[in-house]
């Protein structure tokens, strides 16, 4: 056949195509009644009304005590009486702190003086002020003191009802005392409102309230809850603590409570419940604050028996490090006479960020109250930069202090001591010489020699190498903590126009300086610390970006692995820090070097490097960021693998990641 015949095949009908046959017999069907009993003007009115439903907003439901916005006259007398007491609370600040007490006690006298003798409003103010002090422990001392403002209006007010036994004042005190027998107070609490003496008794009851249900709670499941808990009742004693040096709690009370936290039985009650690291954190937040003026009031014996279980405690291996350093550090500073501590105060609210300046370096009875750098109008808790206005010096925030496990230090081989020692900057740094590199670096200028007779000076026991390396450490941690633009301008332009150093001292500086910033969380004071490396990191114009990576950033990885056992560091913390920063830099190479992008030579560097474990864990985020920034792509790894395939037990590192998570890439 000159044709092969290919039979027919019968197509299919279109499930949703009717004949002609079907849509005959469907045509009249339009005019029949689609059911019984439809009605057209019933549809229609039916959508209406649906319509209409759909459209009505339900009104919300009010209940009896809902929260809403009264006006001033809505107002009773004890309620106008606290909103005036939150307001003034709310605007006080240090300079202002004689303006805001005297208009809280004129608005008063004007208005009655419900703020002494009315119980509602003594009660309101009492929990507005300890609410105050729990939730910004750091400004406890302004609380106090305004404490006191109003134990001593409350005394003035009755010395001024015994003058004038017939006036209103006496016929105020009258009423109340009248009020506390009606109303079942007991005998203390009537004798104190006699004596003018209710606001004190009102305020330490509250501390007392809060101490007492703290210490007999349970700890709650949810941490969180447990921690804010915590928090809370460190604050309530740093409170108690300022009353005490402003004379409105007994040194007895103080003993009490420092028993009590360290297990001694008081008021004959032998059988004490276990000491757990929260009583004793509770003990050292009190003593830092009181304890000079308590060592010079409390009793010999009292004294002796507090800190001989201290002491014990200090010893016990049972108590966790942080509590252990605590103790130790309280104890040194005791041995020390309670020397004052150089330390700025911090901006923050935050109940264990408050720094342990020393308050009670006072006399007796001479409380130091201008402290000028506290300032009301609080900054955000990571902004802790602050200003000396006085010198005109900037005061460096406090800085997390590392401790090294020496028993986990003695456990390392000789590699890794040797790793641990190469990965931090030498010892001999000491914040003098801080200063004196930071002052040559913003005098120098090119073809001066003034730093380099500095460096020598500040390291004379390290090699020329060393010390290099140690200053652009210190001038490059200097950068990333300090916000002063022009500053950091005149430190950068020191890194780079100077001849002193090299590439491999720049590097290993760098890489410090990033590890100690991973590793103290030095981002937490300092939000913008990772951004200022990475721009002063990228700007170096002496590393392209393949010895950056190397150099700088595989280092650090390898440093904070050599670091992680000794400091008993959270790796999960640091992982997470180190490709924070690792993002950081390839923003700014990309913004400040986007024409030096050498992608083969950077995938060289990654590949030859010696990676470590923390490294190989954060290698698929570490390419991950690479290919997010397009700095590599698919197509370029392809490239790269094939090319160095032959090779590819010289860039192992890359090549193990490759085959675990882009096996594509790497040619059959």
């Amino acid at each position: 056949m000159l044709f092969n015949h290919k039979p027919q095949v019968k197509e299919e009908k279109p499930k949703n195509q009717m004949t002609v046959a079907d849509i005959l017999a469907f045509r009249d069907t339009w005019t029949d009644i689609p059911y019984e009993g439809f009605s057209l003007k019933q549809v229609i009115h039916q959508h209406k009304l649906e319509k209409q439903r759909k459209a009505m907003v339900p009104k919300l439901k009010k209940s009896e005590n809902g929260f809403r916005i009264r006006k001033p006259e809505e107002l009773n007398d004890a309620e106008k009486n606290l909103r005036a007491i939150q307001s003034s609370l709310n605007k006080l600040t240090e300079q202002n702190f004689d303006t805001m007490v005297a208009e809280m006690c004129e608005y008063d006298r004007a208005n009655g003086y419900h703020l002494i003798y009315d119980s509602v409003v003594v009660r309101g103010a009492v929990h507005i002020i300890f609410s105050k002090a729990v939730a910004e422990p750091v400004f406890s001392p302004l609380y106090a003191r305004w404490c006191v403002s109003l134990s001593n209006y409350e005394k003035e007010l009755y010395a001024q009802s015994l003058k004038e036994p017939n006036g209103e004042l006496a016929k105020k005190v009258a009423i109340c005392d009248e009020e506390a027998k009606r109303t079942g107070t007991d005998e203390r609490m009537r004798l104190k409102v006699v004596n003018a003496d209710s606001v004190r008794f009102a305020i330490i009851a509250k501390c007392q309230e809060f101490y007492s249900q703290f210490m007999q709670q349970s700890v709650p499941e949810d941490s969180d809850a447990a921690e804010r808990l915590r928090k809370q009742n460190m604050s309530n004693i740093k409170f108690v603590g300022e009353l005490y040096l402003n004379d409105l709690v007994s040194t007895s009370v103080i003993t009490l409570i420092c028993c009590g936290s360290v297990g001694i039985p008081t008021n004959g009650n032998a059988a004490c419940r276990p000491v757990t690291d929260i009583d004793l954190e509770l003990v050292i937040s009190l003593l830092n604050v009181v304890g000079k003026r308590y060592e010079e009031l409390c009793k010999s014996d009292d004294k002796q028996r507090v800190w001989s279980e201290i002491e014990k405690y200090a010893a016990d291996e049972k108590v966790s490090k942080r509590i252990h350093y605590l103790l130790q550090n309280m104890i040194d500073w005791r041995k020390e006479g309670w020397k004052e501590k150089n330390t700025a105060p911090l901006a923050s609210s935050s109940a264990n960020t408050e720094p342990h300046h020393n308050r009670n370096n006072n006399n007796n009875n001479n409380y130091n109250h201008n402290n000028n750098n506290m300032q009301r109008n609080m900054q955000s808790s990571n902004s802790l930069q602050q200003l000396d206005g006085a010198r005109g010096r900037f005061i460096e925030p406090r800085t997390i202090n590392t401790e090294v496990n020496e028993e986990l230090l003695g456990e390392l081989s000789d590699e890794e001591l040797k790793s641990f020692n190469l990965a931090q900057p030498p010892k001999s740094i000491t914040p003098a010489i801080e200063d004196a590199i930071i002052r040559a670096a913003q005098a120098y200028t090119d073809g001066d020699d003034s730093l380099k007779a500095t460096i020598t000076q500040c390291f004379p026991d390290d090699d020329l190498v060393t010390a290099c390396m140690a200053t652009v450490y210190i001038i490059a941690k200097k950068i990333v903590k300090v916000s002063d633009e022009k500053l950091r301008a005149t430190l950068t332009k020191c890194i780079f126009n100077t001849k002193i150093w090299d590439e491999s001292h720049i590097s290993r500086g760098y890489s410090w300086c990033l590890a100690e910033a991973i590793t103290c969380n030095l981002r937490e004071d300092y939000p913008h610390a990772y951004i200022r490396f990475a721009a002063l990191v990228s700007k170096t114009r002496c590393l392209t970006l393949a010895q950056a990576t190397r150099q700088v950033i595989i280092r650090t990885a390898n440093y904070l692995e050599a670091l992680l056992v000794p400091l008993e560091g959270d790796e999960g913390e640091w992982e997470e820090g180190f490709l924070d920063a690792w993002g950081e830099f390839l923003t700014a190479w990309t913004k400040n070097r986007p024409n030096e992008v050498k992608e083969e030579d950077l995938l060289d560097a990654i590949g030859s490097s010696r990676a470590k474990t923390i490294f190989k864990d954060v290698m698929p985020d570490f390419i991950d960021e690479l290919m997010q920034s397009k700095i590599i792509t698919n197509g370029v790894l392809k490239r790269w693998a094939k090319k160095n395939f032959d090779k590819k037990d010289k860039v192992q590192t890359l090549f193990d990641y490759l085959a675990e998570f882009n096996p594509d890439v790497i040619p059959q």
